[in-house]
């Protein structure tokens, strides 16, 4: 692709025709908003998704290292218990 130079930079001309014209911005453009802001919704739902499913994901972690946490716990602290209780009362 060759880029003209001068007032039309970056604008590509068609193959044969020469430089392409420059459109003039009149402020009375023809922008669809509908078009746009189903584009912007559905990209932020997107975004959204992503950031439920990432804490929904920490959120599966940290119940997981809770259960450890217990586990571990149930398996120190209940017997230490248990021997203070013997070693107290069945002397």
């Amino acid at each position: 692709m060759n880029y003209t130079s001068g007032g039309n930079k970056g604008v590509v001309p068609e193959r044969g025709k020469g430089p392409a014209p420059v459109p003039k911005i009149t402020g009375k453009e023809d922008i669809n908003n509908d078009k746009l802001d189903y584009k912007f919704n559905e990209l932020r739902n997107k975004i959204d998704f992503k950031f439920d499913l990432l804490i929904s994901k920490i959120d599966n972690q940290i119940k997981l290292l809770w259960w450890i946490i217990r586990l571990l716990t149930a398996g120190v602290v209940f017997p230490a218990i248990i021997y203070v209780i013997k070693t107290i009362f069945l002397k």
